[in-house]
């Protein structure tokens, strides 16, 4: 083999060792591209998990406490109270006189008042 068969034989060699470097490049630099992507994506559903849990826990903290509320305002001494104090309602064996005006006694002449039985201002 000459000298110039075997210069022509190492050409294509050289192109080809030469695109195989580039080919790699490109590759590695797609999966970094698509590696970061992921990681984005990742992060930002993450953030959006830690919000809509921490909503939850709103919610449910808001839950117990209405819970709470109703199972106050629905116990029958609150019920009564709020019988007596403010429709002016009497229990069955009681007689209540009331002013010509008004079917309720005002609110000065009554007795107790809410909030010593136990009932806040809002109720």
């Amino acid at each position: 083999m000459s000298l110039a068969e075997h210069a022509a034989m190492k050409k294509p060699r050289r192109i080809k060792e030469m695109a195989l470097p580039k080919l790699e490049v490109g590759a590695i630099a797609g999966m970094l591209v698509c590696s970061l992507l992921l990681y984005v994506f990742t992060v930002n559903q993450e953030a959006r998990l830690n919000a809509d849990q921490m909503e939850i826990r709103k919610v449910r903290e808001t839950n117990v406490r209405l819970r709470a509320e109703l199972s106050r305002r629905q116990s029958p001494d609150i019920v009564e109270a709020r019988a007596l104090l403010e429709l002016g309602m009497a229990k069955p064996a009681e007689v209540v006189f009331a002013p010509q005006a008004s079917i309720a006694p005002p609110v000065s002449a009554r007795s107790p008042s809410l909030s010593a039985v136990g009932v806040a201002e809002g109720y």
